[in-house]
């Protein structure tokens, strides 16, 4: 089954599977595409909404490529400017060690380090599963954070909307 799953994904490194036979590559894959297909900006009709909806579409082909160098590079201008959004998929990706470089070639504690400040400004933004990302990190030591009881359940508050994301810091 793995054999076929390389062979159909097309990416070298899908070593890590989960407990349904799926690669994290492939995970990461199916999500990202799915986000870049499906995302819907929570703000205001804009000039800037046009941009993010062509950039979704640009990332659904270069991740359907395989190609999560050129995706990282598409998403990056909007995750700088604060989409949420876009900095969660932004943290997938490099948790997930698709890219760039240097998360490819980092150890899986060394690439959820390089993902943290994406998904914590992700879920300071409002995004709901960084908070919960979060909140799994705090309860699990993920993220190299720390377990806190009392973050997580700020966290995990926050994502169901039951909480400010702010007091969680």
């Amino acid at each position: 089954m793995a054999t076929k799953r390389r062979a159909q994904g097309g990416l070298s490194n899908m070593k890590q599977f989960d407990h349904s036979g799926h690669s994290s590559a492939w995970l990461i894959r199916t999500w990202v595409l799915s986000w870049a297909l499906f995302a819907t900006s929570t703000a205001a009709q804009s000039i800037d909404d046009q941009d993010i909806k062509r950039m979704e579409v640009a990332v659904a082909i270069a991740v359907q490529e395989g190609d999560f160098d050129r995706a990282l590079a598409l998403m990056m201008p909007f995750a700088e400017k604060g989409n949420p959004d876009v900095q969660h998929a932004v943290g997938i990706i490099i948790a997930g060690g698709q890219a760039p470089k240097e998360a490819r070639e980092a150890s899986p504690r060394a690439r959820e380090s390089m993902a943290l400040p994406w998904i914590r400004k992700a879920a300071v933004g409002g995004n709901r599963q960084s908070m919960s990302w979060l909140a799994d990190g705090y309860k699990w030591g993920r993220f190299n954070l720390p377990i806190d009881s009392k973050r997580e359940q700020c966290w995990r508050k926050a994502a169901v909307g039951g909480g400010s994301p702010t007091l969680c810091e």
